[in-house]
């Protein structure tokens, strides 16, 4: 279960990310950048910090899977998901 949630909070971050980046302009390569630099920077810098001997999405490659996916999806349903939660680009 905790497994799970992992994945589940790394993706919303990865929509978070690549939300801000479509409603900036991004195209899908920025967005999914932007997205996945969210999803898995505060793992990596934790890591970092903690001096492991290899940061987490080295060895766990799913989760910068999820997050790539998440973003590129988000990139192509940014107007519906925008609508959704009534977001308004000002």
């Amino acid at each position: 279960i905790l497994r799970g949630l992992d994945y589940f909070g790394t993706s919303i971050f990865a929509f978070s990310g690549s939300l801000i980046a479509a409603f900036s302009g991004m195209d899908l390569l920025g967005c999914t950048i932007t997205g996945t630099i969210t999803a898995i920077g505060g793992g990596t810098l934790r890591d970092l910090m903690l001096k492991s001997s290899a940061v987490f999405w080295m060895t766990e490659s799913e989760y910068v899977l999820i997050a790539a996916l998440t973003s590129v999806l988000t990139f192509f349903k940014w107007n519906e998901v925008s609508n959704l939660l009534q977001i308004t680009h000002e």
